[in-house]
C-alpha cells in the first residue's frame, strides 16, 4: 500500500485527467488497497484530485463474495465495465470466467447495482466481429440498465 502511495505522491496528481485503477489484472481483486489509496489521495488533495475511474470485468461482488458497491461511494466517480457480448454463452467463451455463463448476469447485475453509487456507469464493447444487429441489442442491454455503453474500434496492433 505504502508503495503504491509512494508512487502516487512522486507526480503532479493536480495535473492529471483522471486516475485510472486498470491493467493486466481485474483491479477488484484487490479492492481494499485500492480503496485505501483512493481514501488516502481524497485526503490529501481534496477536490483537486481528478476523477478516480476502476476498469473492470464488473466480477466485484463474485470475487469480494458480497456486494461491494455501496463502498465505491465518494471513492469511484466512473466504472468502465466491459460487457464484451449480448449474450452469457458468447461471454463465457470469450472470457472464460470461473463461474461460467453465470458470471454474465453477475455482470450486469453488478451495473445495475453500482449506478446507485458511482456517478458514471459505462459498459464496454469492441466493434470487432459484432454484428449491427449484437450492437444494437448491448445498447438496448445498457438502456435497459440505465448506463452508458462504449463501442470502442478494434486497433490492430
Amino acid at each position: 500500500r505504502q508503495e503504491a502511495l509512494g508512487s502516487f505522491l512522486s507526480r503532479d496528481i493536480p495535473s492529471y485527467r483522471e486516475i485510472v485503477f486498470c491493467g493486466y489484472g481485474e483491479p477488484t481483486y484487490r479492492l481494499e488497497d485500492l480503496l485505501w489509496l483512493v481514501d488516502e489521495l481524497k485526503a490529501l488533495y481534496g477536490t483537486k484530485l481528478p476523477p478516480v475511474r476502476i476498469n473492470t470485468n464488473g466480477h466485484a461482488n463474485l470475487i469480494n463474495g458480497r456486494d461491494v458497491c455501496p463502498d465505491l461511494k465518494g471513492r469511484i466517480d466512473t466504472l468502465s465495465i466491459s460487457l464484451n457480448s449480448d449474450n452469457a454463452k458468447d461471454y463465457a467463451a470469450l472470457c472464460h470466467p470461473i463461474q461460467g455463463e453465470e458470471a454474465y448476469q453477475a455482470m450486469l447485475d453488478f451495473a445495475e447495482e453500482a449506478k446507485n453509487y458511482v456517478p458514471h456507469v459505462v459498459l464496454t464493447i469492441v466493434d470487432k466481429d459484432k454484428t449491427p444487429e449484437e450492437i444494437e441489442h448491448c445498447k438496448q442491454i445498457a438502456e435497459n440498465l440505465g448506463v452508458k455503453l462504449r463501442i470502442r474500434s478494434f486497433i490492430d496492433s
